[in-house]
């Protein structure tokens, strides 16, 4: 599960094409849940998209939910892995954890230090507490 794939080039969207070609040749299915432009032709198989509403140029869609048919398909899945602890973690947890399919998340991005240098007037106490509650859900 992802805020983001493809086409949007990331450290992360490469990342999760690497793991996925690799997971793939081991024998396992292996789907990527994400949003992004319904009109968007995915050249691999098994990448779900849901739609959302496109946060200006940056690559990434804004949704709190997924659609009736990736829900279903996610509940079916063995093992789910969240890169987003934002949009996809909290999916994660409100769609798998009543199931008790296991959630590994792979934290990517240091937000902490990310909310210091580019929201510099929020007081680091409140971007500490809060990503430290975000962190401890997922965890």
């Amino acid at each position: 599960m992802a805020d983001a794939y493809k086409p949007h080039v990331s450290g992360i969207t490469n990342y999760i094409d690497l793991n996925k070609r690799y997971i793939e040749k081991a024998g396992h299915d292996v789907f990527v849940f994400t949003f992004g432009d319904q009109d968007y032709h995915d050249d691999e198989l098994r990448v779900v998209r849901s739609p959302g509403l496109p946060i200006v140029n940056s690559g990434y869609y804004l949704s709190f939910s997924y659609n009736r048919a990736a829900k279903k398909l996610l509940q079916t899945m063995d093992v789910v892995h969240v890169h987003h602890p934002f949009l996809s973690g909290r999916l994660a947890l409100r769609y798998c954890e009543p199931l008790r399919i296991p959630i590994i998340f792979t934290n990517h991005t240091r937000y902490d230090l990310y909310a210091q240098a580019y929201l510099p007037l929020l007081p680091e106490e409140i971007s500490d507490g809060f990503f430290a509650g975000l962190y401890a859900a997922l965890l």
